[in-house]
């Protein structure tokens, strides 16, 4: 005597996120909701972060990095006194949040990828601003408290 199975639903299949360096048209796409919001949060005009953003994309020591409707900036601070140099993520930030948390998680990649090619052990600045949760990125990577809140104050 055999018995049918139900039939069980599949969940859809999700391709990976696939991060690249951002271009010119990348731009043109995610500006109507990123200029917006980095231009509030910075206290700039749309036009300045236009701007530093273009002119971001073709150095070495910067990167802007796209992820279907999500993107990211990271730069490079160098080493002092034998240190290493670090990566400070500026923002990774997407159209829809809720729904591109992968698109940020391979944004964090990229520009961690980036970073070790560079020379760098650690990101700074990784939930300044950013619309991935806390419990997202550390899927990418440790995180530590130094790593999200550190602040040097000079006397």
């Amino acid at each position: 005597m055999s018995e049918t199975l139900p039939e069980v639903e599949q969940p859809p299949v999700r391709q990976a996120a696939l991060a690249r360096r951002a271009s010119p048209a990348d731009i043109e796409t995610a500006g109507e909701w990123l200029l917006p919001r980095l231009a509030a949060h910075y206290m700039v005009s749309g036009r300045v972060v236009l701007g530093w953003l273009l002119g971001t994309m073709g150095s070495n020591s910067q990167m802007v990095v796209a992820c279907g409707d999500a993107m990211g900036a990271g730069h490079v601070e160098p080493g002092h006194l034998g240190r290493p140099p670090r990566v400070a993520v500026d923002f990774v930030l997407a159209k829809n949040p809720e729904e591109q948390t992968s698109e940020m998680q391979a944004i964090f990649r990229t520009i961690g990828l980036w970073a070790k090619g560079m020379g760098a052990e650690k990101m700074t600045g990784v939930d300044d601003l950013t619309d991935c949760d806390r419990l997202d990125i550390r899927v990418v990577g440790k995180l530590t408290k130094r790593d999200v809140y550190e602040m040097v104050f000079l006397k």
